[in-house]
């Protein structure tokens, strides 16, 4: 329990709590959070983030508000994730609050994912839930782009995309419905990690884009970030000699290749 007499942090702090591994038996660490008790949230706690330590079996996240904070384990599953390749990786992603099935029982991983779905997903994690909204408040989301209606469920999320960087479109238009494909995702991933970690990456090596057959397919726009991403290992072929930059990512890939990123970066467990 945190008291602050009912006044509030001057600013976020660290806040670290041990967890035992006995309770925690074969599940995956990996899956720990911070909670914090909120009687309007499912369940009564939210989710605060959590960065693992298993080596001092501590989970650590920014916390801005005094209450009751507790180390849980969210973990759950879908049926059409049974002996899928992706499973793993896709339930650690659903434990952290930042993916979740497409119904109660159904994750669809071997479904395309849209390009307004993968821009959602990506700003959510930058601002947070409603961060899209409060990010374009004062700005409309219909005159960015002529396919982007200002009423449709996407709308403010590609707003904040562009006035983020992460987002451009071309000729006027967004094509929100459109799959996404493995090149564009690798250069949202991109963009995705500068936002967060506020600096440009790091020059590419496109020799590694030669390890695949394919790799001369990349789009001359696409190629530093797809070179960028294969190179930090966030993209990987689809088997091992074809990298297949045009083909539609799906849910499943789209995860695993966030999964990578935020590892690669230390948002999920410490980095040693």
């Amino acid at each position: 329990m945190i008291d602050t007499e009912d006044a509030a942090p001057a600013k976020p702090f660290r806040l670290a709590l041990q967890y035992r591994s006995k309770p925690l038996g074969k599940a995956d660490a990996r899956k720990l959070g911070l909670y914090r008790k909120d009687a309007a949230a499912p369940g009564g706690w939210s989710y605060v983030g959590g960065i693992v330590d298993t080596r001092q079996r501590m989970v650590a996240s920014t916390v801005a508000q005094p209450g009751e904070y507790a180390v849980m384990l969210y973990d759950r599953t879908f049926a059409d994730l049974d002996n899928h390749w992706s499973r793993l990786d896709v339930e650690v992603l659903v434990s952290r609050h930042i993916v979740d099935g497409t119904s109660a029982d159904r994750f669809a991983p071997d479904r395309a994912i849209t390009r307004a779905e993968v821009v959602k997903l990506l700003v959510q994690h930058l601002l947070g839930n409603g961060g899209a909204e409060a990010l374009v408040s004062d700005k409309g989301g219909s005159t960015l782009f002529a396919d982007v209606p200002a009423g449709a469920w996407f709308a403010s999320y590609i707003a904040a995309g562009y006035e983020l960087g992460l987002v451009k479109g071309a000729g006027g238009s967004f094509r929100p419905n459109d799959p996404v494909t493995r090149e564009e995702l690798a250069v949202l991933i991109v963009r995705f990690v500068q936002l967060l970690l506020e600096s440009d990456a790091k020059s590419p090596d496109f020799a590694v884009l030669r390890r695949y057959a394919d790799g001369d397919q990349v789009s001359g726009w696409a190629a530093e970030a797809v070179a960028i991403s294969v190179g930090n290992g966030w993209v990987q072929g689809v088997s091992g000699t074809e990298l297949a930059p045009k083909r539609q990512a799906t849910r499943a890939q789209t995860a695993v290749m966030l999964l990578r990123v935020l590892t690669d970066i230390g948002a999920i467990k410490e980095k040693r």
